[in-house]
């Protein structure tokens, strides 16, 4: 009998380990797919002359030819598509824009160009929405202000999107309560980046100013 039971055990463990592994093998085909579908929209935004010859193959003169052209395009098109914030900002200087203008111009682009003070951002699957699209979740920084934070989310972020050809952000998903996690603020933080009362928060020590979060950040500091 116990010979029995273990082999229904053992049987078991297969069984969640293959469920495991097909939902690994779902969500990795619907992040291909989903990024082939960003490709095609970026490639929307190219001259027909890149466009490839789909009745010859991938491989064929013509189309090598082609993607020889396209990809130092297309990477062109990326750098001026994805506007850094510290570009965006110094374009709302030069607008004189009342919603950045009474913030001093070089203490500002310090801050965006300090990953410190940024939200980390995770490409999650939206376990509410029944099509499960992949969203951008934010994660809160806990010590930073209501003011920093709404600089960021309503006014440098939506204007950088509009200097964009390719309208490829995702939806953001905000929730300060739920993802926000505690580290200080950078010792040399301007006193109106930083919450009120926030120096009674206990810290934990492991996490200084890094979190697990920050691995995801983007590489290049000036983009979030």
């Amino acid at each position: 009998n116990n010979d029995s039971e273990d082999s229904d055990d053992e049987i078991i463990d297969v069984d969640v380990e293959m469920d495991e592994k097909d939902e690994k093998d779902d969500k990795d085909e619907k992040d291909d797919k989903d990024a082939r579908m960003e490709m095609k929209t970026i490639l929307k935004t190219m001259p027909a002359k890149f466009d490839l010859d789909y009745d010859q193959t991938f491989m064929s003169k013509t189309n090598v030819d082609i993607r020889k052209q396209l990809i130092p395009e297309l990477m062109k098109s990326l750098k001026l598509n994805f506007n850094p914030p510290t570009i965006t900002a110094k374009a709302l200087y030069d607008k004189d824009d009342v919603r950045i203008a009474h913030y001093e111009k070089q203490e500002m682009i310090n801050i965006i160009q300090d990953i410190r003070y940024h939200s980390p951002e995770l490409s999650e699957t939206d376990e509410e929405n029944a099509s499960e699209k992949r969203q951008i979740v934010v994660y809160n920084r806990s010590w930073r202000s209501s003011e920093l934070k709404t600089f960021f989310r309503e006014v440098l972020d939506p204007y950088s999107f509009t200097q964009q050809n390719a309208q490829l952000t995702r939806r953001r998903n905000y929730d300060d309560t739920l993802q926000n996690f505690d580290v200080q603020p950078p010792n040399d933080a301007p006193q109106w980046t930083v919450e009120p009362g926030n120096g009674n928060v206990v810290y934990d020590s492991d996490i200084g100013y890094e979190s697990i979060y920050d691995d995801y950040m983007y590489d290049d500091a000036n983009t979030f």
